[in-house]
């Protein structure tokens, strides 16, 4: 037994401790008082910034023997200085982070379902009796052309009960009259004056209909697309791009006025190398 204790004495692993958590003022001294109750410190390294000399939070603790990092391990958060600090056998790894902090999901997000690729042609009330086969539903479609009533592509529907919604998404795409039907949870996106960043090949974002619709205050179907509330990651379009007649298709427009300016300035010489036309420079008619 005792040449297990010496073999184990005798690897680092065993005695060297982590400690995390440290005050920017915290230095070797500080620690090596600290720690050398629980046993005879070998060495101490405070690990600092090399430009301000100040700590970096975190420090390596090796004991002469395994027994004084058993000491100091037996209460792993320890207060030196003013910090509460945590402690560990450095061959443990690096501290694992904290589980990332996910936002609840409200009840009424969990009750609404969006439904993409409904044609213009589909009669809402019919929708409308389809998705109620899934259970009762509290509001919808929603999304529709306040105009003309009629689909714009896509619907949402809020559902009285969660259980309603999980039965209309348990198969995803559904057949109607001919289309195929795409659903899917509703998600909530930013709210309202709240910069919206749009991801390439994005989706687009709709800021109504989102929040709960009282057809008491408006008609079910007539405007139900302006409604406030929460907004929703709709359905994938094609990006928007406007249209500059003085530049060749594909050509950044920002530079094409840039190249606007400059063959106003320096003749047609340039427009022609680059393929923009224009009229050739001076002396090279035939």
């Amino acid at each position: 037994m005792s040449l297990v204790q010496k073999i184990a004495d005798a690897d680092p692993a065993h005695r060297k401790i982590f400690v995390h958590g440290l005050g920017w003022d915290t230095n070797a001294d500080i620690l090596i008082d600290e720690f050398e109750k629980y046993g005879e410190v070998e060495d101490c390294k405070a690990v600092a910034d090399k430009v301000s000399g100040k700590s970096k939070g975190y420090a390596f603790i090796l004991f002469k023997h395994r027994v004084g990092a058993q000491k100091a391990l037996k209460e792993p958060q320890k207060k030196i200085g003013n910090r509460m600090t945590s402690c560990q056998l450095a061959s443990a790894g690096p501290v694992p982070a904290p589980p990332p902090t996910v936002a609840p999901v409200s009840e009424l997000t969990q009750r609404k379902i969006f439904v993409s690729n409904v044609a213009a042609d589909i009669d809402p009330e019919k929708l409308l009796e389809f998705f109620s086969k899934f259970g009762e539903i509290d509001d919808g479609p929603l999304g529709l052309d306040k105009q003309t009533g009629k689909p714009r592509g896509f619907a949402l529907f809020v559902y009285k009960s969660v259980e309603g919604a999980k039965k209309a998404l348990e198969e995803p795409h559904k057949i109607f009259e001919g289309h195929t039907l795409h659903c899917q949870k509703a998600v909530d996106g930013p709210k309202a004056n709240k910069p919206f960043f749009q991801q390439p090949h994005q989706h687009q974002h709709y800021s109504g209909g989102g929040g709960h619709h009282h057809p008491s205050k408006k008609s079910k179907y007539s405007g139900s697309g302006s409604g406030g509330g929460h907004g929703h990651m709709m359905a994938p379009s094609g990006p928007s791009m406007g249209y500059n007649p003085g530049v060749p298709p594909g050509l950044n427009p920002a530079l094409g006025q840039a190249l606007t300016a400059l063959l106003a300035t320096q003749g047609g010489g340039l427009g022609n190398l680059l393929g923009l036309g224009g009229p050739p420079p001076a002396g090279s008619r035939r």
